[in-house]
């Protein structure tokens, strides 16, 4: 038999998602990173517009200063990009490395599927016929004239049967919930995105609320409020109430404003990992139940098989 392949198989499926996981935050620092380069390109340009308004030979030395520091925190930030860019396809390529290593099991657990559906459909009461034949003098069963399971109910047979479906609904809730929490994690890279095109929003646009009023954008808002009707055990975010004046890791100062948005985002990426951790942790139950309902469907074909001969024989 080829069962032996199952748990080679779904050892490999399990490596892949977890690296995989490993992805997206790498992808954030990659699009923080890009996000920063903006930034510094936008204050670098208007830094070369008041130059250009200043008489020659007014140039503060101030803003020479500040030209280089743009300079400096946009190299970095490019650098940061292409690190993190960097990172990201080494992680891909390990990822294809475990792809082509479980081609074969993955071949032969389709084979090993497609072979269970098949016993499985000729015990079905619509198709399962039987009859008493010697080849050889041995009894074979073929197709003849009755049905052995239409109107036939065996203990054993119904005792897998039950036991099947409780594996089988309790896989699907898994599922349905590993569905729900990869919208939840779509969800929360829109708030990720929408959160940095208001930062740097406000940094094109010198546009700050004031009077203490917060400006936070109606795209985050929406996606975050619909991540946690979908998954209500979604960890809270605390908001942010203290902010320091320092720089980020390219050098550059925010407004209290961009602070804010910092934060949040910040906050938002924290809940990936435990998003991830949930999705793991379901993978893991649905191949066990796979395991499962795999060996049962098994133990349940060998009985039906002996129920068949047995009446057959005893017919």
């Amino acid at each position: 038999g080829i069962q032996h392949v199952e748990e080679p198989y779904y050892q490999k499926v399990i490596d892949y998602k977890m690296l995989a996981s490993e992805v997206p935050p790498v992808e954030k620092l990659a699009n923080d990173a890009k996000a920063k380069t903006e930034i510094w390109q936008i204050t670098r340009g208007d830094l070369d517009k008041w130059s250009l308004a200043w008489i020659m030979g007014k140039i503060t030395c101030d803003l020479e200063r500040q030209k280089e520091a743009a300079d400096k925190g946009l190299l970095k930030a490019r650098g940061m990009e292409a690190e993190a860019k960097a990172k990201v396809d080494a992680i891909k390529d390990k990822l294809s490395d475990i792809e082509r290593d479980n081609e074969k099991n993955a071949i032969d657990h389709r084979t090993l599927l497609r072979y269970r559906e098949e016993v499985d459909s000729l015990f079905e009461p619509v198709s399962i016929y039987a009859e008493r034949r010697m080849i050889k003098n041995i009894p074979i069963l073929t197709p003849a004239s009755f049905k052995i399971f239409v109107g036939q109910k065996y203990p054993t047979d119904e005792d897998f049967q039950i036991r099947l479906t409780e594996l089988k609904e309790e896989k699907e809730a898994c599922e349905k919930d590993v569905e729900v929490t990869a919208r939840v994690l779509e969800l929360l890279q829109e708030v990720d995105t929408a959160l940095m095109e208001g930062i740097i929003d406000l940094t094109s646009s010198k546009k700050e609320t004031g009077s203490g009023r917060i400006f936070f954008p109606d795209a985050a808002f929406n996606a975050l409020k619909e991540a946690r009707a979908l998954l209500p055990s979604l960890p809270s975010i605390a908001p942010p109430d203290t902010f320091t004046e320092t720089a980020d890791n390219t050098g550059a100062y925010y407004s209290p404003m961009q602070r804010y948005l910092w934060e949040v985002k910040d906050k938002v990426a924290d809940l990936i990992p435990w998003c991830q951790t949930r999705t793991l942790d379901n993978a893991r139950k649905i191949i066990q139940l796979e395991l499962q309902i795999g060996q049962k469907t098994d133990e349940r074909n060998l009985e039906r098989r002996r129920l068949v001969k047995d009446v057959v024989l005893s017919a």
